[in-house]
């Protein structure tokens, strides 16, 4: 069952946002991410090993982490959000943490429930996210109800003026089609112009994607924070990707070929290359200039103490961004981590320099519209006013 605490709605501010502090005082946050259970899933089990894992991270004196809730991304039918963060995340990490707040499988009326509670229990920085729908979640007959971010950012902005939030939003840079990634940062900038002070990756192995972005964001003057989220791979994670558990997650040809030699030389090996690769992803990310990394994978809190000391050598063995280019890209054998044989990139020199002001753009350019998105998009245009905005609620096919 779920917690039983009763909520007081006490939203008066609670002074500086910890979380934004963080971010102005140039400090390297590393965010924990726990999936809030689905309901099938007992809520006192999973509360526990997420709360020791909560513990663990609070006896880290001098870390700068937080703990990364997220909605619905086991099961549309989960556990409330921001009940099961009151019950996991420790107190003293509450102003570091992040709740997601999900649009999928729900209306615009939960994902406001849901934001209010998350505010009642003393979290305020929070996460929209539109939600992706999951292989098999829905047959073709059935209509998936979901709730885009921005509305939920519209809300949170607005809520922002009494009730203290600092919201954020998500973007997948893993698009290797110029059809894919433009609408993927457009969308963004749209996320940043409706409210969002920070910004979120999608989790993904090509660093020169994750550079992308933020010479995109550097460009074009949009100064908010990043964060890149991450995955400390196991045996089993691996196979999830593989069927699609993780919608808008890919692994590439080479890459996965880079696993399977890992995995044949035993466990304790295949752990020690995933934890190499996240010190040179952490690495990478705090030298492009992200302000932090959300890891995914850590579910035992034996492994917090291990997140520290890894994340810490790292950040101190590599001070400049040419000797760890170097060394990412020996480590991974040259290997192609784009998932798809086309490769598109905004830029043509990413990862020759660290900084976006010799950015060289590519010319590559957009196919014309066919006859017939010609004729979607007049038809959409006769039939929807332009003065009036989309409902919230919408479905998803």
């Amino acid at each position: 069952m779920e917690s039983s605490r009763q909520y007081s709605f006490d939203f008066e501010p609670k002074g500086e946002n910890k979380l934004q502090r963080v971010f102005k005082q140039g400090e390297f946050i590393t965010l924990v991410e726990i999936p809030t259970p689905a309901k099938n899933v007992d809520f006192k089990t999973s509360a526990s090993l997420a709360s020791s894992i909560g513990a663990a991270l609070e006896q880290e004196n001098g870390f700068t982490a937080g703990l990364a809730i997220g909605d619905r991304t086991e099961s549309i039918d989960s556990h409330g959000v921001a009940s099961f963060a009151d019950t996991v995340v420790p107190e003293s990490l509450k102003g570091y943490s992040v709740i997601y707040i999900s649009g999928r499988g729900a209306s615009f009326s939960d994902t406001v429930s849901a934001s209010r509670e998350s505010l009642a229990a003393g979290f305020h920085n929070l996460i929209a996210v539109s939600g992706d729908g999951y292989a098999g979640e829905s047959s073709k007959n059935e209509k998936q109800p979901c709730v885009d971010s921005i509305h939920t950012l519209t809300h949170m902005n607005q809520a922002a003026v009494s009730y203290d939030v600092f919201s954020g939003a998500v973007v997948n840079p893993f698009k290797y089609n110029k059809m894919d990634i433009l609408p993927q940062y457009f969308k963004m900038a749209k996320k940043i112009n409706s409210g969002a002070g920070f910004i979120v990756t999608q989790a993904g192995w090509d660093m020169m994607k994750l550079q992308e972005v933020r010479w995109f964001l550097n460009i074009r003057d949009f100064h908010v924070p990043t964060i890149a989220r991450l995955m400390l791979l196991t045996p089993d994670l691996v196979e999830r990707i593989l069927v699609g558990d993780f919608p808008g997650i890919q692994i590439s040809r080479d890459f996965k070929l880079i696993l399977e030699k890992e995995m044949r030389f035993g466990y304790k090996q295949f752990a020690a290359s995933q934890w190499r690769r996240l010190q040179l992803q952490a690495a990478g990310c705090h030298l492009m200039g992200y302000s932090g990394i959300q890891l995914y994978g850590i579910d035992v809190p034996e492994h917090i103490s291990t997140v520290r000391s890894k994340i810490d050598e790292a950040l101190n063995e590599f001070k400049d961004f040419n000797g760890w280019r170097d060394a990412y890209v020996d480590h991974i054998s040259r290997a192609d981590m784009a998932p798809f044989a086309h490769r598109y990139f905004l830029y043509e020199n990413l990862f020759q320099v660290r900084d976006c002001a010799s950015a060289i753009e590519n010319p590559e350019t957009i196919a014309p519209p066919s006859i017939f998105e010609k004729y979607r998009y007049k038809l959409r245009k006769a039939m929807f006013s332009q003065d009036h905005l989309l409902a919230p609620d919408e479905h998803r096919l």
